[in-house]
């Protein structure tokens, strides 16, 4: 068998690189990752990143029956905000078509698509934007990440989001 000499293993590994930059990556990230629910007022669940999910209750108190777990993130349809028992600060819950949420767990969120740009304006540095959808994925343009917040996040496997 031949010696495979370092040379030889950055040759390969440049050619590889290479042949990367020619690839499309569509199908890497899934297809529906950006379809929401329908509805005029949406409520995303933003818990403490400690806690990864909130509770779906049946009534609005802490004492009623779960229905399930929704996820860091998930979205659900605002219906509209009731009065229930205190949770520990707040007596605010959300009723959802699924059951009641407590609000202090919630963000509440619109789906507005805008047609994306494809080229910033011609003769500025950049430009102020409004996020007009649930949320948007954050991708690094110039790695590696350099926000403390960003590098937390990904060491502990969330993906970040705005």
């Amino acid at each position: 068998m031949k010696e495979f000499s370092r040379r030889d293993f950055l040759k390969l590994t440049g050619a590889s690189l290479g042949a990367m930059a020619f690839r499309r990556f569509e199908g890497i990230l899934p297809a529906n990752r950006f379809q929401f629910p329908e509805g005029e007022k949406l409520g995303r669940v933003s818990v403490f990143p400690n806690y990864y999910s909130t509770p779906l209750k049946t009534e609005p108190h802490r004492a009623s029956t779960t229905i399930r777990d929704l996820g860091q993130d998930e979205l659900v349809i605002w219906s509209h905000e009731v009065v229930g028992s205190a949770n520990s600060v707040s007596k605010r819950w959300v009723e959802t078509p699924e059951g009641y949420i407590y609000y202090p767990d919630l963000q509440p969120v619109h789906n507005f698509p805008n047609i994306p740009l494809t080229a910033l304006p011609e003769g500025k540095p950049g430009f102020w934007a409004e996020v007009t959808v649930p949320y948007v994925d954050l991708i690094i343009a110039n790695p590696p990440a350099r926000s403390g917040w960003y590098k937390t996040s990904l060491a502990q496997g969330f993906v970040p989001r705005l």
